[in-house]
């Protein structure tokens, strides 16, 4: 989007990227020399996710990467012209430390205390202390569920457990989620940096996992999932929680992945609608998309 509006677009990551420009560094470990640069938008999209820490060590890493890499980043952009339009920064709905809950709002206070929704957080702060210090313009948005190609996490985990046929409907599959396109809500990031603020961006539809399931088997030619009772699930969930506690190894199933199939957990983007006049096709409309790759 930014290069088809004739922008010079630099990148910023561990690897080299497509980008005509490509400065590669780890965020976590060091502050890019940025002096001589001068940047009119700045989207920090880099972050670490998608993994449970097992111990005190993989924690820190997830401060490391999401919270002081950003810290960094700020602290570099100090060495260059201050970006006349602003700072956006991605974060996740993971800030608020919420497992259940329908219809939150951006100023729903963020409680977040496990390791990645605690970065996040604490990532958010050092941005709203250093734009504000540095008089510069700032956008936060607040991901969901992020779908496309090849997705990882908990989509992901869904599709391969689909195809395998080794995955099981609980409870009916009930449970609403928050999801949204990658490409639809990268192509409307400039339009939030611009705006300034904090929002939600979701596919407004907020789709049940048994609508997911249903479509993704239609997609991939197999029948849809056997729905496991409530009560023998719950049980299941708990004898695994104890064989990970005994090997300190991650089970396929636990109380936590048990919570997130029979709770709805949904975030409201009227904001984004109403302010940035921001639309969005519904996901389940895009599985083929979606599976193009998985």
């Amino acid at each position: 989007t930014l290069t088809q509006e004739g922008k010079k677009v630099y990148s910023l990551g561990v690897r080299h990227s497509n980008a005509a420009q490509a400065l590669v560094v780890d965020l976590s470990k060091e502050v890019p020399d940025l002096s001589g640069y001068k940047f009119d938008e700045v989207y920090h999209l880099a972050g670490l996710a998608h993994r449970t820490p097992r111990n005190q060590e993989e924690k820190e890493l997830f401060d490391s990467v999401n919270h002081l890499g950003t810290k960094r980043l700020l602290q570099s952009l100090e060495k260059t012209e201050l970006p006349q339009t602003g700072v956006l920064f991605l974060s996740s709905v993971a800030v608020y430390g919420l497992e259940t809950g329908e219809g939150i709002c951006e100023d729903h206070p963020r409680n977040a205390e496990d390791a990645y929704g605690k970065s996040k957080r604490l990532a958010e702060d050092a941005l709203v202390r250093w734009a504000e210090e540095k008089k510069v313009n700032y956008s936060i948005v607040r991901a969901p569920l992020i779908a496309g190609p090849n997705p990882p996490g908990n989509l992901g985990a869904l599709i391969r457990g689909l195809k395998s046929g080794k995955y099981l409907r609980i409870g009916g599959g009930l449970a609403k989620r928050s999801i949204v396109a990658v490409d639809e809500m990268v192509r409307f990031l400039p339009t939030v940096l611009r705006e300034g603020g904090v929002f939600h961006l979701t596919d407004g539809e907020h789709p049940r996992l048994r609508d997911l399931e249903e479509q993704i088997s239609s997609q991939i030619g197999r029948s849809e999932p056997l729905n496991l009772a409530m009560p023998i699930a719950f049980s299941l969930a708990k004898i695994f929680d104890f064989v990970q506690l005994l090997t300190n190894r991650p089970m396929p199933f636990d109380s936590q992945r048990f919570g997130k199939m029979t709770q709805s957990l949904t975030f409201d983007d009227s904001l984004a609608r109403e302010r940035l006049n921001w639309s969005s096709n519904s996901i389940l409309k895009r599985m083929d998309w979606v599976l193009s790759e998985s």
